[in-house]
């Protein structure tokens, strides 16, 4: 019956494609429309004189019994091939999604336009069509052409059932049902009580003489209906011992379900992309601050380093681009044009420094001896002299400070120069708060004393980077590989004059230069200069304060231009619109579809062993027909009808319901009625239809006292047939 179809629908589209190219050519010109006619000429010979010897053909050429076509063995490659390209898609899609980030790069999601150019649509791989509706509709036509051999299986079920002393069960089957009744009906049924015993043997009773030893029964056969949703509809194939056909039935349910959430298969979201790119240096680390230029220390201030650590470290403003709170970077940049903005990896040289701090209270200055206060003499000011003096590492540390009743909070920087084996300088800073009742007229005395280091290091650096590397490069992250500790030919000048940068304001109660005032509001958290800390956080302010003073001092002063360097390699990391697969919604589609693989496979083998079977079956009602029509007047399907009526007619509900027997649905009540649904049915030999009611255990017969419904009353029906004979 399908290949009929498919011949039909061959010939429709074969002649309505010519025709669009017949009407095609006619606009096309005269020499066109001419070509057209020859071609459509030819064509209509060619039909003409092969079409009726095909027709001629099938008509002398009778049908053949044949399985239906997805139910043989081509049917059910189909389904294999499908469920295992299926199957292999989902996998491969899922494992490229997870190395690649991706399996593939979405256009910009703009929107459609219009200008004076037309209409611009979406990209069609932003538009969620693309991506939801194909899968969805991929799995939906394969569900339908499971839905389809499942309808061809639920059709043959019945011939199968009805033959099934013939069929070739599948191998293991028969040892299975064998080990089952050995240790089930020896060890299960024997300890009961014997009314539960006599209760399970009437569930499965024994067949007629006559019957074959594997046959069914009209459960199986005549009452049998699939007419509820899939899944109940499986489950009672399964528990009336239909396993293949009920598995089926649940996985056509699955499939539908299969079918919504591989809409869900895939996801279009922004990743993070790599691809390699080639970088080049123009820069590097001029230690002598431009002197072969003419400039040097003296024509590199201080201030603008000053003012970018206040901006940063003291307010949380964002760094200077290649620079972060500790670290100055020699930049690189892109050797293309084309590579834009992004995440940029590569390594490079950074430059650092750090300090080893000592934070001495004034009892540890007093212990040594390292702290004088000398008095100038008795004015309006009370004015006095803070002596410092004492070694740290090796290295003489001699400083004074005025101290008065003018100033209430004193931060003063200072530096020392040392041997080179004693860590060539000392900068150190004092703080207190003025009272003229303590010992040294300041309380909370502080003095910090720390040795500068300063370093080299190789790095492998991520920075983000727009469209001008130079001015908007942000250091993302950094891993330090080597570091060579090194000491710039400008240090000694430079940490000389970090004291010296100060800025005084009118009404100023705190003497404070530039650098002990950062470490001072740094160390407190407020931007006022009210509040000086311990000891403690003091030193650790210190370090950082200095560790950024000395980045933002070399990228802005020392980082000079370079003739071009040899490019280098890196990796460009930059988001891109990536088309994803959701590894939840990908995984159940798979477990389904590999369930029914596997169920196909079972399904398969059971289909080609017993194939002779299915060749029997006849289609539509005239099958039926046909099949009924072998069944003899006695063991037959004439005696169960009339088992039926009289059963029926004697039941006392049935003579007490409104309409008597013509209005009781006859179907039900076989279904309902335990005796009538255990009548021994298959197919003999010659092809007959045989049915043996099942010997009755004790006597016993009656109506069935199961509550029935009468059929709705239906009057003056009648029915017209016209039959037209040419």
């Amino acid at each position: 019956m399908l290949h009929v179809v498919i011949w039909s629908w061959a010939r429709a589209l074969f002649a309505g494609l010519f025709s669009f190219l017949f009407q095609c050519a006619q606009n096309l010109g005269g020499w066109a429309q001419k070509l057209g006619r020859s071609i459509w000429g030819g064509v209509s010979l060619i039909w003409g004189r092969f079409g009726g010897r095909v027709s001629g053909w099938r008509q002398r050429v009778p049908p053949l019994k044949r399985p239906p076509l997805l139910l043989t063995a081509w049917g059910m490659a189909l389904q294999l091939s499908c469920q295992a390209a299926i199957i292999v898609t989902i996998y491969a899609l899922s494992d490229k999604s997870r190395r690649e980030k991706g399996i593939a790069t979405v256009g910009d999601s703009q929107g459609p336009s219009f200008d004076s150019a037309g209409f611009h649509p979406a990209p069609i791989l932003s538009s969620s069509v693309v991506w939801t509706t194909v899968p969805a509709w991929i799995l939906s036509a394969y569900s339908a052409l499971w839905s389809a051999m499942l309808d061809d299986l639920r059709e043959v079920h019945a011939t199968l059932e009805l033959r099934k002393w013939e069929q070739k069960r599948l191998p293991g089957a028969d040892a299975w049902q064998r080990f089952r009744r050995t240790l089930g009906l020896k060890k299960i049924i024997v300890p009961l009580p014997r009314a539960w015993r006599w209760w399970l043997q009437t569930r499965t009773p024994p067949l007629p003489a006559a019957a074959p030893e594997r046959c069914s029964t009209a459960k199986h056969t005549l009452l049998l209906d699939y007419g509820e949703w899939p899944v109940l509809n499986g489950l009672g194939a399964i528990s009336s011992g239909h396993t293949l056909l009920g598995l089926c039935l649940i996985l056509r349910a699955a499939l539908w379900t299969a079918g919504g959430l591989s809409a869900a298969i895939f996801s279009v979201t922004e990743v993070p992309f790599e691809e390699s790119i080639e970088l080049y240096g123009a820069k590097f680390f001029d230690e002598y601050l431009g002197y072969d230029a003419g400039k040097g220390i003296g024509g590199s201030p201080m201030t603008p380093a000053l003012d970018m650590v206040s901006a940063t470290v003291v307010r949380s403003g964002a760094n200077y681009p290649w620079t972060t709170d500790t670290h100055s970077f020699l930049p690189l940049f892109p050797a293309s044009d084309m590579a834009g903005p992004g995440n940029y990896s590569f390594e490079t040289e950074a430059y650092w420094a750090t300090v080893e701090c000592l934070a001495s209270t004034e009892a540890d200055l007093v212990a040594v001896g390292g702290a004088k206060l000398v008095v100038d003499g008795v004015d309006e000011r009370n004015s006095a002299q803070l002596q410092l003096g004492y070694s740290q590492g090796g290295c003489s540390v001699n400083k004074w400070f005025t101290i008065d009743n003018g100033t209430q909070l004193y931060g003063r920087s200072w530096s020392v120069e040392c041997s080179q084996t004693r860590g060539r300088a000392r900068l150190g800073m004092v703080t207190g708060s003025y009272s003229p009742t303590e010992r040294f007229h300041l309380a909370n005395l502080t003095v910090i004393t720390c040795a500068p280091l300063v370093y080299r290091s190789r790095v492998a650096l991520h920075v983000s980077m727009a469209a001008d590397a130079a001015t908007t490069a942000q250091v993302l992250d950094f891993t330090e590989t080597s570091r060579h500790e090194f000491w710039p030919a400008f240090g000694d000048r430079w940490l000389h004059d970090i004291p010296l940068y100060s800025v005084s304001a009118p009404y100023n109660p705190a003497d404070m230069d530039t650098f002990s005032r950062l470490i001072v509001q740094h160390a407190s958290g407020e931007p006022r200069l009210e509040v000086i800390s311990g000891s403690q956080q003091l030193r650790e302010s210190f370090r950082t304060i200095f560790q950024a003073l000395f980045a933002n001092y070399a990228t802005l002063q020392a980082i000079q231009d370079a003739p071009r360097r040899e490019p280098a390699s890196g990796t460009l990391t930059r988001e891109q619109t990536r088309l994803l697969v959701v590894d939840s919604a990908a995984f159940a589609v798979l477990g389904i579809v590999a369930a029914a693989f596997a169920t196909t496979l079972v399904l398969a083998l059971h289909l080609h062993r017993n194939r002779s079977l299915l060749a029997q079956h006849l289609e539509l009602m005239l099958g039926d027909a046909l099949l009924f029509r072998q069944s003899p007047a006695r063991g037959g399907l004439d005696g169960y009808l009339d088992a039926l009526d009289r059963k029926a007619a004697g039941s006392p509900a049935v003579q007490t319901s409104r309409g008597g027997l013509q209005g009781v649905d006859l179907v039900q009540y076989a279904k309902r009625d335990e005796q009538l649904r255990s009548w021994a049915v298959w197919i003999d030999a010659a092809g007959a239809l045989r049915m043996e009611a099942p010997p009755i255990r004790g006597g016993g017969g009656g109506g069935s006292a199961i509550p029935l419904h009468p059929l709705p009353q239906t009057a003056g029906l009648e029915a017209t047939v016209t039959v037209t004979v040419p």
